[in-house]
């Protein structure tokens, strides 16, 4: 996330890459015949449902043919307002894309962290509700654009159970955020939950239009996973930490924020070192990829000083 963007608003972005995946779902829906009317003139212009976005990506022809009355509602939807509120989804909001996604979340934390998968939470949770959204309004006053992002990018929260996942964010289901409890035991863990899921979705939106790095699966091993991980999943852990450092740093600055912030911010900028120093030593980057990088490195210098070996 960038207070100021070098080209384009996110605004922008978004609303291309919307427009380019809703164009990608129409045309997977002309193969299957409308109980009535016809979708062929929609265009959506600033946004469309994660169930969307995975029906023109990630879902499978007969998962589209079963759900396509739902997808053309959201291609009618995309064309209006964008929701003012978010989205919480429960076990009972099982649908099609739901279980995919889940699924798919449940094989990378399996992978990685040989942890048990994340499942849908069964029961709806005023308490989880309003964890984040009390989370979101002190966002809105530490950090205004961070929070405008947020509000842009971030169109849903599925809320999971299991005992270690904490949060997660999928491409192919893009404006939704993926809830573990972990991430809601505190004020500042919601907070930084955020600020971590705002960014990964800030980063999706940039790299589906820019080419940052020439070795993006070269794998290096990095402090943050026990297993190697390819270039551009450090780039996007820089990314985030960056996010994170400085939106814990904003609250610190701010006064009254919890000891708790001062102690996250501290592991962020620890971590975010650890990823700059494998990113010095092995990223290659585009032209593209070099002006992005020193803009980090740059915002990562601001929020605390830091000094690269």
């Amino acid at each position: 996330m960038e207070d100021t963007l070098e080209r384009h608003t996110s605004n922008e972005l978004a609303t291309a890459f919307y427009r380019a995946l809703a164009r990608r779902l129409r045309a997977r829906l002309d193969t299957v015949p409308a109980r009535s009317g016809n979708t062929g003139a929609i265009s959506p212009d600033s946004w469309l449902h994660p169930r969307a976005v995975w029906g023109s990506v990630a879902a499978t022809a007969h998962q589209v043919n079963a759900c396509a009355a739902d997808l053309r509602m959201d291609l009618a939807a995309g064309t209006g307002p964008r929701p003012d509120n978010p989205e919480h989804l429960f076990g009972a909001d099982a649908e099609p894309w739901l279980t995919a996604m889940i699924s798919k979340l449940g094989g990378e934390v399996d992978a990685v962290m040989h942890e048990s998968a994340p499942r849908l939470s069964a029961d709806y949770d005023s308490l989880r509700i309003s964890r984040i959204q009390g989370a979101l309004r002190l966002l809105g006053v530490i950090w205004p654009e961070a929070a405008a992002e947020n509000r842009l990018l971030v169109l849903a929260y599925v809320h999971t159970c299991g005992p270690a996942f904490r949060s997660g964010s999928m491409l192919e289901a893009f404006g939704a955020v993926f809830v573990g409890e972990a991430s809601l035991t505190s004020e500042a863990a919601a907070v930084e939950m955020l600020l971590h899921e705002t960014a990964h979705h800030s980063l999706y939106l940039r790299c589906a239009f820019t080419q940052y790095l020439e070795n993006p699966n070269e794998v290096a091993a990095h402090s943050l996973r026990s297993d190697p991980r390819p270039m551009s999943g450090i780039v996007h852990a820089a990314h985030v930490l960056v996010a994170m450092a400085t939106g814990m740093d904003r609250w610190c600055q701010s006064g009254g924020a919890p000891q708790e912030a001062f102690q996250r911010r501290t592991d962020a900028l620890a971590s975010l070192r650890d990823s700059l120093a494998v990113l010095d030593k092995r990223a290659r980057w585009t032209p593209a990829g070099e002006r992005y990088y020193a803009n980090l490195v740059q915002r990562a210098l601001q929020v605390a000083g830091m000094t690269r070996s």
